[in-house]
């Protein structure tokens, strides 16, 4: 039994388990309920049976789907292909941005003001309008937020 331990010392929760689970279903016999290594390392362990079949696999065919998610984000799940907030074609993942919860082609995704194609990791957006940094400082110092 010594040996056994020693092999699955790495692996000593999932030994555990698998004999609680073989004892419960009489396929196993040994003293106490929880084997811990070290502390049962003497515990004999009697195989009762030397057949028996395995376990049947759970049904998962009357599973449902998961219900969508509305809003946006990292857990959104799309029902359909996006469509640019700019021209309303359909953008496909290898060449979408996103701001402010919505799609864009990059060559669409410019600067309200000046029209300079911006950049994804540098840009600002206010009610729905994308605005490069240097437009958008020049509007905040002219009018504040009131754009």
């Amino acid at each position: 039994m010594l040996a056994l331990f020693a092999a699955t010392q790495s692996s000593m929760e999932a030994l555990s388990g698998t004999l609680m689970t073989a004892k419960k279903r009489k396929l196993v016999s040994y003293d106490g309920a929880l084997l811990l290594q070290r502390v049962h390392d003497d515990v004999v362990i009697t195989l009762l049976v030397r057949e028996f079949p395995d376990s049947p696999l759970p049904d998962h065919s009357k599973r449902k789907a998961p219900p969508l998610k509305s809003g946006g984000g990292f857990n959104a799940i799309s029902s359909g292909p996006e469509k640019c907030a700019a021209c309303s074609k359909t953008v496909y993942p290898s060449e979408r941005v996103g701001a402010g919860g919505r799609a864009y082609h990059t060559s669409c995704f410019r600067c309200t003001n000046c029209n300079k194609i911006l950049e994804p990791t540098s840009f600002s957006n206010v009610n729905k309008r994308n605005f490069c940094n240097t437009c958008f400082q020049t509007l905040v110092s002219k009018s504040g937020l009131n754009f």
